[in-house]
């Protein structure tokens, strides 16, 4: 059972912690450099994105007393071949996801170009496809953020690949606002995320926040990202969280956001990677997904990272249209696996 949100609190109170984990503590936290691989969930057919180590990172200063840190990475595996599906196709490529939710028919009820979608990843890569509006980085003080890891473009291209008979078409149109959270690895650490769940409605004056990435449920509760989020909640914001990819209980931020993601195949079966519980609210599709590359072109990619930003297109879709319930399909899953049912974005802004 997901836990009620307490009180968000200020957002002076936020950013001011932040400030302490970032100016004065960052020098000498303890940063784990070398990365470990998840498991292969589909074997040879993929490649997982590195993570941190499965530890928190206990911060230490002479000044403050010692804080968890946790790390939180992408929830994503990228396919090794082929990296590029058609480097220049001659129309837009609609995914089998995109089809599978009907997102193109509710297009046609509403596009969704007024509701700012936040992704709060690895950022945003300039790409034909995608309308960028905004950034912010919260892993570095540079003004702008790119994607050097690729997860967010891919991300972004699912929720608002515009229909320009250029690459590849997403669920909504909606403009995007980069919110840099995770570093090129694809991990992050509790106070970036923070601060860029906070920058997203502060900056970026979003209505969704994409939140494509996640920490194991073993973890626990991180106060630092459930306060930002409820935060962005209080501020009108809808939050949508990836399940997790371990197989097992549903991770955090997931238990806590307004949305939890579970990933599906073409066949309507739960991935076996996607993780399951009381708290899935819903399953989009989320094997083999193509969506916009860093690199300019197309690229696929599988997991509950995939799934999330076809629900968040469609929320998108759904505030657009002044409706506030996700339409959904019943597959026949339990509710640990589907939740309400498989995304039908149609359904939403009928």
């Amino acid at each position: 059972m997901r836990k009620k949100l307490v009180a968000a609190t200020t957002t002076a109170a936020i950013l001011t912690t932040m400030t302490v984990y970032k100016d004065e503590v960052k020098d000498k936290a303890i940063r784990v450099a070398k990365p470990t691989q998840y498991v292969m969930y589909e074997k040879d057919n993929f490649k997982n994105m590195t993570v941190l180590d499965e530890k928190p990172i206990l911060i230490n200063s002479d000044k403050y007393k010692v804080v968890e840190n946790k790390v939180y990475t992408t929830q994503s595996s990228c396919r090794l071949d082929p990296p590029d599906l058609d480097p220049t196709p001659s129309k837009g490529v609609i995914p089998w996801g995109i089809s599978k939710v009907k997102a193109l028919e509710a297009q046609s009820v509403n596009d969704a170009r007024n509701v700012v979608v936040c992704v709060a990843d690895t950022g945003v890569a300039p790409h034909p496809d995608i309308p960028l509006v905004g950034e912010y980085n919260a892993v570095s003080s540079q003004p702008t953020t790119g994607d050097p890891n690729g997860h967010g473009t891919h991300v972004a291209g699912t929720i608002s690949a515009i229909n320009n008979e250029h690459f590849v078409v997403g669920v909504s149109q909606a403009p995007i606002f980069s919110s840099r959270v995770l570093d090129s690895w694809g991990s992050g650490r509790s106070a970036d995320i923070a601060r860029g769940i906070a920058a997203c409605v502060d900056k970026g004056n979003a209505k969704v926040i994409n939140l494509s990435l996640g920490s194991p449920a073993r973890y626990g509760v991180d106060e630092l990202i459930y306060e930002s989020i409820q935060y962005a909640h209080n501020k009108g914001a809808i939050t949508v969280c990836a399940n997790g990819n371990d197989g097992g209980d549903v991770g955090y931020p997931a238990k806590y956001c307004k949305y939890a993601v579970a990933a599906s195949d073409s066949r309507d079966r739960i991935a076996s990677f996607s993780s399951r519980g009381p708290e899935t609210d819903v399953i989009a599709p989320g094997v083999d997904i193509v969506s916009t590359s860093n690199k300019g072109g197309t690229e696929i990619m599988s997991g509950t990272s995939m799934a999330t930003p076809h629900v968040s297109g469609a929320i998108a879709l759904m505030l657009a249209q002044g409706r506030m319930m996700l339409g959904v399909d019943d597959i026949g899953l339990s509710k640990d696996e589907q939740g309400r049912g498989r995304l039908n974005a149609l359904e939403t802004v009928k």
